[in-house]
């Protein structure tokens, strides 16, 4: 907005300047005369004073453009002030955004550079987390096959226990005939050493 309204400020000063031109040359023609005038009639009437009406009234009269010209040189230099001031602030504005408009670019290229970064460490991440969820279905498994071998082996386990317990308990009983059988055996060769004697 502000670099469109540029070249309107510079013709505008221009105009400004070129009418400020104009109207000083228009004044110093006008003085030009004037005086050129009183020396003419000092000149022509070295012993009279210049008081004539019409003279008076073309003296008025350039006095009267005088003051004109003043007044609108005035203006005019007033309003090339206003102009000028007003392009300096239009100016100083501009640079002002310029350097908003960078700083705003700055920040955006930092700000994608995180965003970029948080991104990339995102999807990092999420592959990590992948990667252990799938670890931990992996445990889970296993721990679940360990607990039904646990399961397994307790109850094999059991069963030799018990198979012990049932061998213990034959062996025991076998110890027991055993010793039986040869208290049995003692006793028929005492008799039978007995028998032999008589």
């Amino acid at each position: 907005m502000y670099y469109k309204k540029r070249p309107e400020l510079m013709k505008l000063v221009e105009e400004f300047y070129r009418a400020y031109r104009a109207l000083a040359e228009r004044y110093d023609n006008a003085t030009g005369v004037l005086r050129q005038a009183h020396r003419t009639m000092a000149e022509a009437f070295p012993n009279q004073v210049p008081d004539s009406k019409g003279l008076n009234e073309r003296a008025s009269k350039a006095e009267a453009e005088v003051q004109t010209l003043k007044e609108a040189l005035t203006k005019l230099d007033a309003e090339r002030e206003a102009s000028f001031l007003q392009y300096q602030q239009c100016l100083d504005k501009i640079t002002n955004l310029e350097n908003n408009i960078s700083h705003a670019q700055k920040d955006a290229g930092e700000l994608n550079e995180r965003a970029t970064k948080a991104e990339i460490e995102a999807q990092s991440l999420m592959r990590e987390l992948a990667k252990l969820k799938a670890e931990k279905e992996d445990t889970f498994l296993q721990f679940k096959q360990c607990l039904e071998k646990i399961s397994d082996l307790e109850g094999k386990l059991l069963h030799a226990e018990e198979d012990s317990r049932r061998y213990n308990e034959h062996a025991d009983k076998a110890e027991r005939e055993v010793e039986t059988l040869k208290e049995v055996l003692a006793k028929l060769t005492e008799e039978k050493e007995a028998a032999a004697v008589q």
